[in-house]
């Protein structure tokens, strides 16, 4: 069953957006009577039988509520150095997939991409679709945040978590199973911070540190910065999320 986001809450006759509509209409050629399932910004899903397609707008009727089960109950918050090309546009495809709750791109010290303002929107917002489209593929409950590009000392101060781990080739001491498994009480929310191409400058480790992240080893081989996002954020949700699990 196709699975489609709305805004707002469920109500008893959703409409599609336009460009979701387009879809259903001339790329699905889906007609009324078929059924769709839809989900809300709270993450509440429900079977809907589509009502009419005229005009150029799909409006459904809900049929049944339909209760998932996709959603991790750990909270992990990728902040992801801005790499080069369409680096980003991966980390944000396989973020979604293995179950972020928001992406942050950093703009960091030894980040070669820059983006004034505007470029930065438009970023954004193409960010944004990549997720709406993973988080169709992977059916989503709630669609994660890709916030604008930021600096890390904001992304420090505006998620909060239980555990943070910064990525450091650098680490010779710990690896990340260790700081995983070393965990006192099991976390419900993560910080994740993953360098660009050239990796976090050692001031940007230390601010790290002083805010509470630990430094984490990926393992003896230096890993691509989105190679390094999606195999972190792999064994995080393993160790503490839902990576791996049969739902019931």
């Amino acid at each position: 069953m196709r699975k489609f986001f709305i805004k707002g809450n469920l109500s008893a006759a959703p409409l599609l957006s336009a460009d979701d509509s387009h879809h259903v209409k001339n790329v699905l050629r889906l007609k009324p009577g078929d059924v769709l399932c839809v989900a809300d910004e709270l993450g509440q899903t429900a079977a809907a039988e589509i009502k009419s397609l005229e005009g150029g707008q799909v409006s459904l009727n809900l049929t049944r509520l339909t209760p998932q089960r996709r959603e991790p109950a750990l909270r992990v918050v990728l902040g992801q150095g801005l790499g080069k090309g369409d680096k980003m546009d991966f980390v944000c495809q396989k973020a979604v997939e293995l179950g972020a709750a928001a992406i942050a791109p950093l703009a960091l010290e030894r980040s070669v991409a820059r983006y004034d303002a505007a470029r930065a929107r438009l970023k954004q917002e193409r960010w944004q679709k990549v997720v709406l489209a993973a988080g169709k593929q992977c059916r989503r409950d709630i669609l994660p945040c890709v916030y604008a590009p930021m600096t890390l000392p904001e992304a420090l101060s505006c998620f909060p978590f239980d555990l943070g781990i910064i990525a450091y080739e650098g680490e010779t001491e710990r690896g990340l199973r260790e700081i995983l498994r070393g965990a006192e009480a099991r976390p419900s929310s993560v910080l994740l911070l993953v360098g660009p191409e050239g990796g976090f400058s050692a001031a940007e480790i230390k601010a790290a540190e002083a805010a509470g992240v630990q430094r984490a080893s990926l393992g003896p081989r230096v890993l691509r910065t989105e190679t390094a996002a999606v195999a972190a954020l792999a064994v995080i949700m393993y160790e503490f999320g839902d990576l791996g699990e049969i739902n019931a």
